[in-house]
């Protein structure tokens, strides 16, 4: 898809056209630029073109219930990216968000999936994606990644920690 001029533009197009719609690309092996600026631009998988049938029905399932398809250490690498080029610009007032909301912005922060936040929080798959909806709606976000983007860069200390998510999902990240 990217091997002619203007790929990342013609991704850009169709969000601008239909935010809705969920983009799934199919590109050379594990280019972490690539993947990086896909991520941004709104793409919600990235399957290099050696992926076996099982993956990529993974990465639809995925992907339909809510969540992003990407090596876990890039989405990281982008929430990283993002704390450290945090814009204080955006409004201090955040939403009211309830604790359970706060707890599954907590497990976005740390890059989990919707199953994973569902297993360690002890509730349904379908909850979750209730949740991350709402967190969606209050902040005006069309993603999750969205979601994460507008509380980091809001640089509310009840909400963010800032210090504290990064020092967290760095320990996480060596537990793997």
């Amino acid at each position: 898809m990217f091997s002619f001029p203007g790929g990342m533009e013609t991704v850009k197009a169709i969000r601008r056209r239909r935010p809705d719609i969920r983009l799934i690309v199919i590109g050379p092996d594990q280019n972490e630029k690539l993947i990086v600026e896909l991520i941004r631009a709104g793409v919600r998988a990235y399957l290099d073109l050696r992926a076996s049938p099982r993956v990529v029905r993974q990465a639809f399932e995925v992907v339909a219930s809510g969540s992003i398809w990407a090596p876990r250490g890039l989405l990281s690498k982008v929430i990283d990216e993002i704390i450290e080029g945090s814009d204080a610009s955006l409004s201090n007032y955040p939403p009211h968000l309830t604790e359970r909301e706060l707890q599954i912005l907590d497990q976005l922060l740390l890059a989990r999936s919707n199953r994973e936040i569902s297993l360690q929080l002890g509730i349904a798959e379908r909850t979750v994606q209730a949740h991350i909806g709402r967190l969606m709606r209050k902040v005006g976000a069309n993603c999750r990644i969205d979601v994460i983007m507008r509380f980091i860069r809001s640089s509310n200390p009840v909400l963010m920690q800032a210090a504290q998510i990064k020092d967290r999902r760095q320990a996480d990240r060596r537990q793997m």
